[in-house]
């Protein structure tokens, strides 16, 4: 006793506050543990440096560095910013910007700004270091650059059945947008064309296409809802039900995989831990009688309660201990119970959240089929003290189904009053009935089920329909089901929406666990281009790997052979970004007003980059204590030089009946970030149900827009980061269930702007940033490529012929156009161009080329081309746009294009005549 042990230890670099413990174990005394004691960790000058959490390419960004000094004395020093690939700063690539001084006084903070102006995508390594006599720090942090416009996917799944087992009739059919499929059963052979052509307005160097091919006909949902549920499902998760639509594809997934004995150890393990953080995360919306509500504020819903009564039911059989299951699910059913009425139907009153399920005159056999569903499903959790109860209510249910069986008039009450009678005297009966509202397409042998416009509902509806089919061992109608559901699937293994997506996996997991596929082996070959081939097999023992792969070169067909037996499944997924979307039916008029406000008071904490790891945190913790102990340190006002904007969305829905639960996703411009104070207030007015703030965008969640009805919403945005050249961003507003109407609205924030840098002829205009002017400079096209011993020795006869033979070589296309007409649009300029001759072109490069041309180049690079000019233009094609039958010769020219503009003189002349002259015989 009494004895005391010296430790050396080394602390990680990081400022945080470590607990040190002791713990002893004596024969006789136990286990003893002491008081922890803390320790901070903290040094005497350090940086932080903060970042956004996504800059949009080509724009002007302003980070900031924060020097603190916790000396007892002044401190001076130098900061100074490295260059880096893809970003231009103040220093050129690898080398490090001129010295930068700083004077810090004792227990203070020095602030300074580098302006960035990145033109790359991806992320990049800012570092910033700072030297002072006493010590040194240096930092580095990723700079995420995003491309400009707004994404679009074009996802769809192909069947792969060289023998034609799905018994389609048609050899050739169209099998996806700007998708082809031929089969020939008597060779065992299968040719996909999928056309990769893009739109006219696609942002330069952001179309990317995927392939998967898997040989389980589950689709790609069998790894993806364990691995990457976020990548199948898409849609905000912020409330009850969505938390329910990822846990949901777990269970069924997991369920199908056990069936086939395809679920190893460690698998399986994944799987629960995942079910198990959704069920904990569920049941903070359990209500004291057992009911669920998709926010914790609002009413309880009848369906919601019964989709999450049915899945925990499926989930339990899963667990060795599945007692926790069963009390919640037992609970839920309780309630249901409780709700059932005289008649033993089922009404939900408000809030509706899945309009499709409640739609039209007869919503009430439609809940009431659902509610039975849920019901049959949770007889092996249900309490011996209600069993005769549970039994007299899923008995009455059905009853009224069964009186009710007559009024259904659409396709998707059909299948679900045949799915919950499945198991009743009346299967029969309403089997028949589904089958008068079943579509047949007899060339590709499928059925679907009849339907509006709503696409989710269908798929949905289709999902019940087969279910019903495979419970009541139809075979002659739930192959042709599913041959039609499994084409539905995006490349990511959901469908349209979210619970279209439940229902599907839950069809296809539930049919093909009784309907194995026949023994695989299919040999692929991908083509696409001169460039990119693969090939692919799958085989019995890599039936369940999902095999990828992935091209930006898009614009030309790609091929994909098939040969060999067996059925697998190809998903393709075309992503591009454009500042216009494609036209969709849009549902709502949104308009968006922002307008310059008042700066509030603040008094926030240091938080920097929204990306801050946990050690991050802990440090900004560190340092925020510290700070509030300053005896100099106040109530901080907001800086003078940053904007405050307040920001009114109005919605305004068309059409004559009411969504169900609307989302209005709010994607922030670069550098501004909500004031949560703002969305508080409107959550407590209730205007709206609850509200989600991300690193780039706000979630706002509303229960329902009511027809012909103009809604606002204001909250203001705060500037946390000086940009200029920002790119607008957008509002979109959608219906969650069915996501229609997510068309998308821009807005941009420009009654102030501010020129961080201002470059005129790669030169810094009153500052001293040549370097980050000439990197600007050099991303975009060559203006003066010639200079006057270049055009000299091009002028030579021998040597000038091979210079010119090499450029020509280089490029696609050489050509002499005329600048007719140049204007700008979402920070792009196009450019009309007349082309008075065509030099030079590649094979590849079209006919209709050869008249005229819109070159596209980013607003910074304007003054390369004037209007009423002519110049001389080499540049590498891009893929032909393709809107419909009509091609777009959109070109967008790159920091590799030679942009020329021909003098008057006779040098040029003579320059012009050399080009043609070698241009009519080379060879390249």
């Amino acid at each position: 006793s009494g004895s005391t042990s010296v430790v050396d230890l080394t602390l990680p670099h990081s400022i945080t506050t470590w607990s040190l413990e002791t713990v002893s174990v004596h024969p006789a005394g136990g286990i003893c543990a002491s008081d922890p004691i803390k320790l901070t960790a903290l040094k005497d000058f350090f940086i932080q440096l903060d970042l956004p959490y996504k800059v949009v390419r080509n724009e002007h960004v302003q980070i900031k560095v924060t020097l603190y000094n916790y000396r007892p004395e002044t401190i001076t020093g130098t900061l100074n910013i490295y260059g880096v690939e893809g970003v231009c700063t103040e220093a050129a690539a690898g080398r490090r910007s001129d010295n930068k001084s700083f004077r810090i006084q004792p227990h203070s903070s020095f602030k300074i700004a580098f302006p960035v102006f990145p033109t790359h995508n991806g992320t990049h390594d800012i570092r910033v270091e700072a030297r002072t006599p006493f010590d040194s720090d240096a930092v580095v942090k990723q700079l995420y650059v995003v491309p400009e416009g707004r994404e679009v996917r074009r996802s769809y799944s192909v069947a792969l059945d060289p023998t034609n087992s799905q018994r389609r009739r048609a050899r050739s059919i169209t099998c996806g947008p700007s998708c082809k499929s031929q089969i020939d059963p008597s060779r065992r052979n299968q040719t996909i064309v999928i056309d990769t052509s893009l739109p006219s307005d696609v942002i330069e160097g952001t179309g990317h296409a995927t392939l998967s091919v898997i040989g389980e006909n589950m689709g790609p949902a069998i790894v993806t809802a364990l691995d990457d549920i976020d990548s199948m499902l898409t849609l905000p998760k912020g409330c009850g039900e969505q938390n329910m639509m990822r846990l949901a594809p777990l269970v069924f997934v997991t369920e199908f995989r056990k069936t086939i004995d395809q679920l190893d150890r460690h698998t399986e393990r994944r799987a629960k831990d995942h079910i198990m953080m959704a069920y904990n995360r569920q049941i903070s919306f359990q209500k004291a009688d057992g009911s669920f509500s998709a926010f914790r504020n609002r009413r309880s819903s009848v369906w919601l309660t019964a989709f999450v009564a049915k899945v925990f039911c499926r989930a339990s059989p899963l667990f060795n201990d599945p007692g926790t299951f069963q009390n919640s699910s037992a609970n839920a059913v309780y309630q249901l119970l409780k709700w059932q009425r005289h008649d033993g139907s089922f009404e939900e009153k408000k809030p509706i959240l899945h309009k499709a399920l409640l739609g039209g005159v007869k919503g009430r056999n439609a809940l009431t089929a659902f509610v039975t569903l849920a019901l049959d499903e949770c007889a092996h959790n249900v309490r011996e003290t209600f069993f005769d109860d549970w039994k007299s209510g899923v008995s009455n249910a059905k009853a009224y189904l069964m009186r009710h069986l007559d009024e259904t008039t659409n396709g998707y009450t059909a299948a679900l009053m045949a799915y919950a009678l499945a198991s009743t005297n009346m299967s029969a009966s309403a089997m028949t009935n589904l089958r008068s509202h079943l579509i047949s397409n007899q060339d590709l042998n499928t059925l679907s089920v009849t339907s509006d416009d709503n696409a989710p509902s269908t798929i949905e509806g289709n999902g019940y329909a087969l279910l019903a089919a495979t419970k009541t061992r139809r075979k002659d109608l739930s192959l042709l089901l599913s041959n039609w559901l499994i084409t539905q699937q995006g490349a990511t293994g959901g469908f349209q929406s979210t619970q279209d997506t439940v229902v599907a996996l839950q069809a296809l997991s539930e049919y093909f666990s009784e309907n194995r596929n026949s023994k695989i082996d299919l040999s692929l070959l991908v083509s696409h281009g001169k460039h990119f081939k693969r090939d692919l097999r799958v085989a019995e023992d890599s039936a369940m790997t999902l095999q990828t792969m992935s091209t930006n070169e898009l614009g030309e067909k790609m091929f994909v052979h098939a040969t060999g037996s067996g059925t697998g499944l190809l998903s393709v997924l075309i992503k591009y970004n454009t500042i216009i979307p494609p036209a969709e039916l849009c549902i709502f008029n949104v308009t968006v007003r922002a307008t310059i406000d008042d700066a509030p008071d603040l008094d926030e904490p240091v938080t920097g980059d929204a990306r801050l790891k946990k050690e991050e945190l802990q440090a900004v913790e560190v340092l925020n204590g510290l700070l509030s102990r300053h005896p100099n340190r106040s109530k901080r006002s907001i800086s003078s030089d940053q904007l405050v904007y307040r920001m009114e969305i109005c919605v305004f829905l068309l059409g004559e009946s009411s969504t169900g639960m609307g989302v209005i996703q709010v994607d922030m411009i670069t550098g501004y970030a909500p004031v949560r104070n703002d969305l508080d207030a409107l959550q407590q007015t209730t205007r709206i149900d609850r509200f989600e703030i991300f690193p780039d965008r706000v979630n706002i969640y509303v229960s329902e827009f009511l027809p012909r009805t103009k809604v606002c919403y204001s909250f203001r945005v705060i500037q946390e980061f000086t940009v200029s050249n920002a790119q607008p961003a957008t509002v979109s507003v959608y219906d969650y269930y069915s996501k229609a109407g997510n068309c998308p609205t821009y807005y941009e924030l420009r009654s102030y702007q501010t020129v961080l840098v201002d470059c005129v002829e790669g030169k810094s205009v009153g500052t001293r940033l040549d370097k980050m002017c000439t990197c600007i400079q050099n991303s975009c096209p060559q203006r003066e490529p010639f200079t006057s011993r270049n055009k000299m020795d091009i002028l030579t006869v021998s040597p000038g012929r091979e210079i010119v033979r090499a450029l020509i070589c280089a490029n696609d296309f050489t050509l002499k156009g005329r600048i007719l007409n140049c204007t700008k649009s979402h920070r792009m300029v196009y450019c009309q161009t007349s082309v008075i001759k065509m030099l030079h072109k590649q094979s590849k490069v079209g006919a209709d080329f050869d008249k005229a041309v819109t070159f596209v180049i980013n607003e910074h690079c304007k003054t390369v081309m004037v209007a009423g000019y002519d110049y001389l233009i080499l540049s590498h094609y891009r893929q032909m746009h393709k809107e419909g039958d009509v091609i777009h010769n959109n070109q967008t020219v790159s920091s590799n294009s030679i942009i020329y503009r021909i003098k008057n003189d006779n040098i040029d002349r003579s320059l012009i005549e050399h080009f043609e002259y070698v241009a009519k015989g080379v060879q390249c």
